[in-house]
């Protein structure tokens, strides 16, 4: 074997870029989505950085569940874009190798989409605590 039958011919190249589109466009979600909870984190965070004793004792319960429920959500996302990432990188060396990746390609996805989705739960229960906290004020 030589080393011009190593490289993939352009149309099998094509046809794994095409395969790459979805994913390489849900790392950009898991990416703009660690980005939105990591700016509610911040936020959480300056308020009870910025917070005067008489309002750090009376928030400081709700705004420390909001920062861990946040936390995790932040992880979550990112495990989902690891693994999105690890399926581009698999999708291309199989490609190079010329190895089926049928079966390792729709389980990384599978994984990574279940990562989001307890992001997304995260950032609901999130969502949901911010809203309990607004409702005490108002």
């Amino acid at each position: 074997m030589d080393v011009i039958n190593l490289i993939p011919d352009a149309a099998q190249m094509a046809q794994v870029f095409a395969q790459a589109a979805a994913p390489a466009f849900f790392l950009g979600a898991c990416v703009a989505l660690a980005a939105l909870l990591m700016t509610r984190l911040n936020d959480v965070m300056g308020r009870l950085r910025n917070a005067t004793p008489e309002q750090r004792a009376r928030q400081a319960g709700s705004l420390m569940q909001r920062a861990k429920l946040l936390h995790s959500a932040i992880g979550f996302a990112l495990a989902g874009a690891f693994c999105t990432t690890l399926l581009l990188m698999v999708t291309f060396a199989a490609a190079l190798l010329r190895l089926q990746h049928a079966f390792g390609a729709p389980i990384l996805f599978l994984v990574a989409t279940i990562m989001v989705g307890g992001s997304l739960l995260r950032s609901g229960q999130e969502i949901r605590a911010g809203l309990a906290e607004l409702d005490e004020y108002t």
